[in-house]
């Protein structure tokens, strides 16, 4: 009901950020629940999604930000025993709002991004990491190569999985060992 007040008497109203919060002072950690801001992302997709942190300590408000919230919240105090009143206890310190954005800024970069692409990691040892189609036996010069004679090992220097109609039914040019990753020049054509 706010937003849809805020977007009829507002000229701007996707400036606006809501935030998931329990209003428990202090949350128990198990009533987080912040599988409540992929909800929230949901129903309102234009508008900023973030996480208001009521929790003791800094974990809840470090992996809310893996759940997608975009502003987090956490009560700031320089002192937590400056009174009894509820804020100070959950609040963060300066020595825990730092741990806090240390935190938040490793679960970004751990997050990486929306999409699904070969790590620049990955990029040296793909080769590595693929299979190709080999010989699960010794075969004689002049045989000729059947289904049951394949297996798929690494790495992927030969015929890819899924390339098997290429080899079968091929004659063989030389005698090859157990294990041996089929190649163009192994065939008599």
């Amino acid at each position: 009901n706010i937003v849809k007040f805020i977007k009829k008497n507002t000229i701007n109203a996707y400036n606006v950020a809501l935030l998931h919060c329990v209003s428990t002072y202090p949350t128990p950690i198990n009533q987080a629940n912040l599988k409540s801001i992929n909800i929230l992302k949901k129903n309102f997709e234009k508008l900023t999604i973030g996480y208001s942190d009521h929790t003791l300590g800094i974990e809840a408000a470090a992996l809310s930000v893996a759940c997608g919230a975009e502003i987090v919240e956490k009560h700031f105090t320089l002192d937590k025993n400056y009174s009894n009143f509820r804020d100070h206890q959950l609040s963060a310190d300066p020595k825990d709002m730092k741990r806090l954005i240390n935190k938040i800024r490793l679960i970004e970069k751990t997050l990486g991004e929306n999409n699904i692409n070969i790590q620049p990691s990955e990029k040296p040892s793909i080769q590595s990491y693929k299979r190709s189609i080999a010989s699960n036996k010794i075969l004689k010069k002049g045989a000729r190569i059947k289904k049951d004679d394949l297996i798929c090992i690494r790495p992927g220097t030969g015929f890819p999985p899924g390339k098997e109609n290429e080899i079968l039914n091929k004659t063989l040019n030389q005698k090859i060992k157990k294990g041996h990753i089929f190649q163009n020049n192994d065939f008599n054509y």
